[in-house]
């Protein structure tokens, strides 16, 4: 199948005077010799000619961002196709993979949909399933579902283009569940609002972005913000004193901290002062002791 036009948003800078660098899919597109529009709105008068001057049979859109406008989806002869990183209609939105390790489901996938005005509402015609590993974090359970999208959508197009009718699913309205954008604030820890396999789910759904933020809190000492880059539910309350409070250390050593949560305990395996690179807790006490009775609360 040939490929007429890359559609992709516009280079950017990765620092404040740093050079422009062009999303990946623009740099495979120019590496591979593709004509690429790189446009901040698609639906621009200038960017919709583009599009239909293409003459397009099939357009596919993957994580691209932009709402696609009627004369944009009208422009392909066989319609416009997504390819969404959950099990529609459950996580329709910008944050599929975020919301659902965040929820702490067990399973998600991919869906190849039709592309409609409404997100993610369109019919599904293929769906691939995924376990969510206790271990995952957005980039890995992403990396999977882009392994198992990639060969669903490529059958699919191929299908389309060969001219086969592919019976499609509508989505059940009532099992609905929205994933809307991160906001920094998701990013805040809070052990007394939070158990500690929700603390777990948490670092491991948005590490990536924005991080995951809390203050260090210690008698003799200014409160330190830190990044928790790792962490880890302990299976047993055991190591709970009884009269721990909920953020409060009951631990710190090269095994990390061990702290109180609403219910259970964290240990703290990886932390990251502002500006730093990430540590091992072991790393971490090097350079800042750390004490049972410490306390790691919530930004404020």
């Amino acid at each position: 199948m040939d490929v007429g036009l890359v559609v992709t948003p516009p280079a950017r800078r990765r620092r404040r005077r740093g050079a422009l660098v062009p999303t990946p899919v623009g740099a495979e597109a120019e590496r591979l010799g593709l004509p690429v529009l790189a446009t901040p709105n698609v639906n621009l008068d200038a960017d919709v000619e583009r599009v239909q001057a293409a003459s397009p049979e099939l357009l596919v859109v993957v994580a691209f961002g932009q709402l696609l406008r009627r004369p944009v989806r009208e422009a392909p002869r066989l319609g416009c196709l997504n390819l969404h990183f959950s099990l529609l209609p459950r996580w329709r939105g910008a944050a599929p993979v975020q919301r659902a390790i965040l929820a702490g489901d067990r399973e998600t996938g991919a869906c190849v949909q039709r592309l409609v005005a409404k997100l993610d509402a369109g019919a599904v015609l293929a769906e691939a399933r995924e376990p969510i590993l206790p271990t995952d974090d957005s980039p890995t359970l992403r990396g999977r579902l882009v392994d198992c999208g990639a060969p669903l959508l490529r059958s699919v197009v191929t299908r389309l283009l060969a001219g086969d009718a592919l019976a499609a699913t509508e989505q059940d309205e009532s099992q609905i569940t929205l994933a809307p954008r991160i906001d920094v604030a998701e990013g805040h820890l809070d052990p007394v609002a939070e158990t500690a396999a929700e603390l777990d789910r948490r670092i491991r759904a948005l590490d990536e972005w924005p991080g995951c933020r809390a203050v260090l809190r210690r008698a003799a000492a200014d409160d330190l913000p830190l990044l928790v880059r790792g962490a880890e539910p302990l299976l047993s309350d055991s190591e709970i004193a009884s009269s721990a409070t909920a953020g409060e250390v009951v631990r710190a050593d090269s095994g990390g901290l061990v702290i109180a949560t609403r219910s259970g305990a964290l240990r703290i395996t990886h932390l990251q002062k502002q500006g730093k690179k990430t540590l091992s807790v072991r790393d971490f006490l090097n350079g800042c002791p750390v004490a049972p009775g410490d306390r790691i609360v919530a930004p404020s």
